[in-house]
């Protein structure tokens, strides 16, 4: 009942003369999530600069990949599942250090 109150009735012009109800803009909208959600809170933007430790899978391998971009190196590719997605690595990332070393300046080749 809920559904067909926010659909509005509008006419819409058909060979048999009969009333065809219409979704109103309403049937699209949502209310934001709240709430101590976890993946709501994995999901959050936050600024600045954390630390983030990575340790390799029983492949050797931690997930993502990285592009060099404006003498920084950026996070290119998170897959999912890997160690770089758990710990909230995403697209658009900036790394500033690897191992305690400086990569600003690094090409994609090292």
């Amino acid at each position: 009942d809920a559904l067909r109150q926010c659909s509005a009735v509008v006419p819409i012009e058909d060979t048999s003369g009969q009333i065809v109800p219409k979704p109103s803009a309403l049937n699209y909208m949502t209310a934001p999530i709240t709430g101590n959600n976890v993946g709501v809170l994995r999901a959050e933007i936050k600024q600045g600069i954390r630390e983030v430790i990575l340790c390799k899978d029983m492949e050797g391998k931690i997930g993502m990949r990285l592009k060099s971009v404006d003498n920084g190196v950026f996070v290119q590719l998170v897959q999912a599942n890997t160690p770089a997605a758990l710990v909230g690595l995403r697209f658009g990332d900036q790394l500033l250090q690897i191992n305690g070393e400086n990569c600003a300046g690094w090409s994609t080749d090292k």
